[in-house]
């Protein structure tokens, strides 16, 4: 057999089928998937009545920029859907920055203690 002659006879099965480099994901690539998920959070029907809010998602510079807007789409969405149906938008919002912004890998766990409740 050549590759016993050749030198590979101390090469193991196992060394060839380990997994290659982790492929990490393009960071302008992550930051138009969190901008297209904040517009889908505020549907259709906020064109109008949020363009401004639309025009500076749609502008934002970069991961953080997008992060400040955080709270005016909630606010926008509460509007829109609800208090209930806005804090679900937001958290799949809040997922896109994971890997875009450190502090967003706690923000989903984190809840507002309710009204009244004491501390």
């Amino acid at each position: 057999m050549f590759w016993i002659r050749s030198g590979l006879h101390s090469i193991s099965i196992s060394d060839w089928l380990v997994a290659g480099p982790a492929v990490v994901p393009d960071a302008a690539e992550l930051l138009a998937d969190a901008r297209a998920a904040m517009l889908d959070s505020l549907g259709p029907q906020a064109d109008r009545n949020h363009a401004l809010l639309i025009m500076r998602i749609r502008t934002a510079r970069d991961a953080q920029s997008l992060w400040a807007l955080r709270p005016e789409l909630m606010n926008a969405a509460c509007r829109l859907f609800g208090e209930g149906e806005g804090r679900k938008r937001l958290a799949r919002v809040t997922s896109h920055f994971e890997s875009l912004v450190p502090v967003a890998r706690g923000a989903g766990k984190r809840r507002a203690a309710p009204i009244g409740a004491a501390r």
